[in-house]
């Protein structure tokens, strides 16, 4: 069956799509600068705007007429090379503008300059006419024997370039960071809301229609299986429509067709009946309503006259869809953002209790130091204490769960730490009665790393265990040695098979543990075999005090971590400096 008429399809992103701002390349200073620098070199520096080739025709001129002189035929040439593009920032596809270096054209100059009166009665008289000629040779000569060479004038001028280039640089930061600034303005609720969310989306509904001469208008949103469409906002139609059932989005043609970003016009009940209307109307318009990334549903706006839909009242139309998203998102914003206020204060407060876990004074113990460094993170914790006089224990924690769940473990397994280093010196054994009393004491998910260690603070002797992945690093004498390769991590099972070695930490010594440790840092379980690295970035540093040596291991793990937060990374640093 042949139709009438066809309706009309407008492509709504033709219409918002947003060029480059050529404002931004609008410099105030730019021209005084291009003339000074013409009057100091007598060379010719242009700026065009957006990405047009400049035009060197008057350099071709400038050429053409001083033929005769092959020095400044020769700086002409160079100088059309010398052409500098201003910067191009990532996701702009055009550059702001070109700068391009020139010989001053003289000669439409004269050919422009009228002649003076003097000259002109004159002009019958031989004499006249010769000094005339003079003259105009002198004017064409004084410039050329006052320009400065090309080199001096192109290195000015890629100097200026440079400095453009800064500056729009800037300008274009500024612009981006003051719409982020614009975009982190709180959301919260007022108490003294305006209206309920029903009565704005029928306000704009309304005010929409009554624009272009409706008279009705309809919200169809989408389900989350997008499959149906459900009216859930109207203002012209009868009330019990928001009490029928959802429309299928399968073979809603006008439906489909708008949430393609098509403007959709009926402008006749045959149209009507083949794109599946919503309402049994004359003539109808049908646009989506969409943020920036979701399709929300559609708008339909009815008449009850057969008629058309102008441009005009389309573009009209697509800003109240606009409105309609922009209600609909904030509301689905602010519902979710008082969801997650009571998440997002108990992550502060598990943050401010991971500090307060943290030590902050060094046990003071004759020759010996120790400082350590941490992420953001409450996952991982690091701790020290003495259990007795003699004896400095340290531990580096990281629970695998993330968020509130690692936060608690972690802080456990400190608490279990502290109480069996009260009474078993042997590591082993410890490590073993702090697993099994952490997996009998959860349900079996939380893993853990478990970095312990033991020092005898008389004579250096010492062991430090590894349940998890870590690392260990002992410098002693100019050499690096790394110890402790991974293992069965805390808390997998009722026995844990944990690594362990001893050590002696000599006067001069250092010790540096780490957690997730650098195989993991680097390239992976199992690739500690490169702790050459680290030994290159320390080895020379080693008589610094503990504190500044961890700052700078830690400096060194947040330049070559692999993760996604290079700030996440736990470590302990122990120096014995007296005899």
């Amino acid at each position: 069956m042949k139709r009438k008429s066809k309706p009309l399809r407008r492509l709504s992103a033709s219409r918002s799509a947003v060029g480059q701002r050529q404002s931004l390349a609008a410099v105030g200073s730019l021209p005084e600068l291009l003339r000074a620098f013409r009057r100091a070199t007598g060379w010719e520096l242009r700026y065009t705007p957006g990405i047009q080739t400049p035009d060197l025709r008057s350099q071709q001129r400038s050429k053409h007429t001083n033929q005769t002189s092959e020095k400044v035929g020769g700086e002409s040439s160079v100088a059309t090379k010398c052409v500098w593009s201003a910067p191009v920032s990532q996701g702009v596809a055009a550059a702001p503008g070109l700068l391009c270096l020139a010989p001053v054209d003289h000669q439409p100059e004269e050919k422009s300059r009228p002649a003076p009166r003097a000259a002109t009665r004159q002009d019958h008289r031989g004499g006249g006419r010769k000094d005339l000629h003079a003259a105009g040779r002198q004017r064409r000569s004084t410039p050329l024997q006052e320009r400065v060479e090309v080199g001096a004038a192109t290195e000015l001028a890629s100097a200026i370039a440079g400095m453009l280039t800064e500056l729009l640089e800037a300008r274009r930061a500024l612009w981006q960071r003051e719409a982020e600034l614009a975009a982190r303005i709180p959301l919260t609720p007022h108490p003294d809301e305006p209206a309920h969310l029903a009565v704005r989306l029928e306000a704009a509904l309304r005010a929409g229609a009554e624009a272009v001469g409706a008279q009705a208008a309809a919200l169809y949103l989408l389900d989350d299986a997008t499959t149906e469409l459900k009216l859930r906002a109207c203002w012209g139609l009868p009330f019990d429509r928001l009490t029928c059932p959802a429309r299928p989005l399968r073979g809603a043609l006008g439906d489909l067709e708008a949430l393609l970003g098509h403007a959709v016009v009926l402008n006749d009940p045959t149209s009507m009946r083949h794109w599946r209307a919503a309402e049994d109307f004359p003539a109808a318009v049908c646009l989506p309503v969409s943020t920036a990334t979701n399709l929300l549903g559609t708008m339909w706006v009815f008449s009850d006259k057969k008629r058309d839909f102008t441009e005009k009242q389309t573009n009209m139309l697509e800003i109240v869809a606009g409105r309609l998203a922009v209600e609909l998102e904030r509301e689905i914003l602010l519902h979710e953002n008082l969801q997650l206020r009571p998440v997002k204060q108990q992550l502060a407060a598990a943050s401010r209790l991971k500090r307060k876990l943290l030590p902050t004074v060094a046990p003071l113990l004759e020759g010996w130091q120790i400082a350590g460094r941490g992420g953001a993170s409450p996952t991982m914790l690091y701790d020290w204490f003495c259990p007795d006089d003699n004896h400095l224990a340290f531990a580096l924690i990281e629970a695998v769960a993330t968020g509130l769940p690692g936060a608690i473990s972690a802080a456990a397994i400190r608490a279990l730490v502290r109480a069996h280093l009260q009474y078993h010196h042997d590591l082993q054994t410890a490590v073993a009665r702090i697993n099994l009393t952490h997996w009998t004491g959860s349900a079996g998910d939380q893993h853990a790393t478990l970095l312990l260690g033991l020092l005898d603070t008389t004579s250096g002797h010492g062991s430090i265990a590894l349940a998890g992945v870590g690392s260990l690093w002992h410098f002693s004498g100019g050499c690096c040695q790394a110890l402790l390769e991974p293992t069965q991590r805390l808390g997998e099972g009722p026995q844990v098979h944990s690594r362990c070695c001893r050590v002696e930490v000599k006067p001069g010594d250092v010790l540096l543990a780490a957690v997730p440790g650098y195989g993991r840092v680097a390239g992976g379980p199992g690739k500690s075999e490169k702790p050459h690295r680290l030994a290159d970035a320390l080895c020379s540093s080693l008589r610094l005090p503990a504190g500044k040596l961890a700052a700078l291991a830690h400096k060194y793990f947040s330049q070559h971590i692999s993760s996604s937060d290079p700030n996440e990374q736990a470590l302990v640093v122990i120096k014995r400096t007296g005899n």
